[in-house]
């Protein structure tokens, strides 16, 4: 049953006005609500606050990766039951209360790399048809429990990619703002930036049956999804609905063997190299030997290493014309 449609917006996006004239003339004939965040991480309360209300069926969010990492985050908040981090995920959320809600996705961001993974359009003519047409997958979403970046355990969920190593160096210099350069262009000047001065650093990847990697790596990564850094297809197995991540361990590699592969990457292939290694598992931990870990997850710094990373399976009622 479709209640009342909420959608939430940067309220700094470029073409704002123009992209929320479309969706009231596509919505128009459809009760809807419009927040605009005013401050990283709004969103996550604007959303919790919607999800507490009861009026809201669907929540669209229209924005990039970070911004639907925002929107999973408040909808979980909207729907948790404890805060004590020593009960089990499974018993602190109402994840029968999530599956009555619905998500979507304008993509609007810098990467768009979830996007790529869900099949979602910058279109509004294709979300009311989804809506209409009941066209939903129920997906994965990941869920992470790392230390802040004041140095308490954490908890959060992500849609798509959590890496630690050179990511997640990227994604610290990322979190300096730059006022006078455009994501976009901030976004390419720290990859460059840490190619030129990352140096690879000693971590311990495990699951729950074995150790996957003990030594020197470029990264180690967690996909939920098929994308990563604005279009590299780095997790070319992982399936949304499987309940199993893609683990992907870049070792002792050099900066030249990652520049040669990543036309291989872009087309969402194997890096075929005697460093890289693809492992398929429910869950992992990552914990630094040496130095600390940042930690990258959907294009944010959120923290630090020791990192549990776990795939929950079929949470989500996401709209999409894409197929099971």
């Amino acid at each position: 049953m479709i209640k009342r449609i909420a959608f939430f917006v940067n309220s700094l996006m470029l073409g704002k006005q123009k992209t929320l004239t479309a969706l009231h003339q596509t919505f128009e004939n459809h009760p809807h609500d419009i927040f605009e965040s005013q401050y990283p991480q709004h969103t996550i309360k604007l959303v919790a606050d919607a999800v507490n209300s009861h009026r809201y069926s669907h929540f669209i969010i229209i924005g990039g990766d970070g911004s639907m990492n925002e929107g999973l985050n408040g909808l979980l908040q909207g729907v948790r039951l404890s805060e004590d981090l020593s009960v089990g995920v499974e018993q602190r959320y109402d994840w029968n209360a999530l599956q009555k809600l619905f998500v979507g996705l304008y993509p609007a961001g810098t990467g768009n790399d979830f996007a790529r993974s869900i099949v979602a359009k910058p279109n509004f003519q294709y979300i009311l048809e989804c809506i209409e047409q009941n066209k939903i997958r129920t997906i994965d979403i990941g869920y992470a429990l790392f230390n802040n970046v004041e140095n308490y355990r954490s908890e959060r969920f992500f849609m798509n990619i959590a890496d630690v190593g050179m990511g997640g160096a990227v994604a610290v210099k990322i979190n300096q703002k730059s006022r006078w350069l455009s994501a976009k262009m901030f976004y390419n000047k720290a990859i460059v930036q840490t190619f030129l001065t990352y140096k690879k650093q000693n971590m311990l990847c495990y699951s729950e049956k074995e150790k996957i990697w003990e030594g020197k790596s470029m990264g180690i990564i967690g996909a939920n999804a098929n994308y990563f850094a604005g279009g590299l297809g780095i997790a070319p197995d992982v399936q949304l609905d499987s309940g199993m991540m893609q683990v992907v361990v870049l070792g002792d590699i050099g900066l030249w063997d990652y520049l040669i592969n990543l036309p291989i990457v872009m087309k969402k292939r194997h890096i075929k190299h005697p460093q890289v290694f693809y492992h398929t598992v429910p869950e992992i931990i990552i914990t630094p030997v040496d130095e600390d870990l940042p930690i990258d997850m959907d294009g944010e710094f959120v923290g630090y290493a020791p990192l549990l990373l776990r795939k929950l399976h079929q949470k989500l009622h996401f709209l999409t014309t894409l197929a099971p």
